[in-house]
């Protein structure tokens, strides 16, 4: 078997490693329990996984340690791991959050997940305390143009992107910034111990670093490509639990419109080939072109331009947990 990149993410490289994904994915999720005591199931991979603090906006909360309470944008990464309990003399339980403060914001990345539309919440945010601080959630694909998609007002809220995002788009970021209306009290604006992206969305990336897809110009499979692809196929099973979406990108040769118009065909080309072998059915498969606007390398090298030249199959669940 050739080697393959796989990726826990749509639109980079980070988080990809060479290997077998049949291996490498375990679709199993958890309990996971909020400061209050309540219970949601999802997949471990569901949190997002780095701070993100641009310029000198966010992330520079001034109170660093409030009455036992650490406070640090970092703590807001992985699982809810904020624990209520006796506050004991010797080995109180751990309190570790985000305060915002009034009117502060704070942005985080996704690095083995994507944020991404499916029916009802995508987002779930986990705040802590009894006090109702409204925040505004935006969320990005690049980390610079952002969509807000609406107020969460509650110490557990989910977020619903349906008719504000785009539904075939996959989101890398989320900005949470609190709207000022209960400043009071040591911890000022929403404290944030976690924040997950329902939905466990994985993606395949194949280039032509590997295998030719597709002769310089054309947009019909080569019977390599073939091969892969039913290779790859084979090694899934209950991919009825999910929908694809297939994005076809290509380097920076030729003009803008072109690449374009090219990226589309190979996508439906892919498209094509998986329904008709019967591996998805048609209505559950899309393919969307990307053109030579989301490079992920270099172009003025043939390394590079191989690696641009790419078709990327997100599986994105009809579930939260499939």
């Amino acid at each position: 078997m050739p080697a393959q990149r796989f990726c826990l993410l749509s639109l980079g490289l980070a988080g990809c490693f060479i290997g077998d994904p049949a291996s490498a994915i375990d679709l199993t999720c958890r309990t996971y329990q909020d400061s209050n005591g309540n219970h949601v199931t999802l997949h471990p991979r569901s949190f997002v996984d780095r701070t993100v603090c641009p310029g000198n906006v966010g992330c520079n909360h001034a109170v660093n340690s409030i009455d036992g309470l650490d406070n640090h944008p970092d703590y807001v990464t992985g699982p809810p791991n904020y624990l209520r309990g006796p506050r004991r003399k010797r080995h109180p339980p751990k309190r570790t959050i985000y305060s915002l403060g009034c009117h502060g914001s704070a942005t985080w990345e996704f690095i083995d997940n994507v944020i991404v539309d499916i029916p009802g919440p995508d987002i779930f945010v986990f705040e802590i305390g009894k006090s109702k601080e409204p925040t505004r959630v935006e969320i990005s694909e690049n980390g610079s143009d952002w969509i807000d998609v609406g107020i969460m007002k509650g110490a557990k809220s989910t977020i619903d992107i349906a008719g504000r995002a785009d539904p075939t788009a996959a989101y890398r970021f989320v900005r949470l910034t609190d709207l000022g209306k209960s400043c009071r009290g040591k911890t000022a604006g929403a404290d944030i111990d976690a924040i997950a992206a329902i939905a466990f969305s994985w993606t395949l990336i194949e280039d032509d670093s590997a295998t030719v897809f597709f002769e310089f110009g054309a947009d019909d499979l080569t019977e390599p490509a073939q091969a892969r692809l039913t290779e790859l196929f084979t090694q899934y099973r209950d991919l009825a639990s999910y929908r694809l979406q297939i994005v076809g990108h290509t380097d920076w040769i030729g003009s803008g419109p072109d690449n374009q118009q090219l990226s589309e065909n190979r996508a439906e080309s892919v498209r094509d080939f998986i329904v008709s072998e019967g591996w998805l059915d048609d209505a559950d498969v899309t393919a969307l072109g990307r053109g030579k606007e989301k490079p992920v390398a270099t172009n003025s090298t043939s390394e590079g331009r191989a690696a641009n030249r790419r078709v990327e199959l997100t599986f994105i669940p009809r579930s939260p947990c499939p």
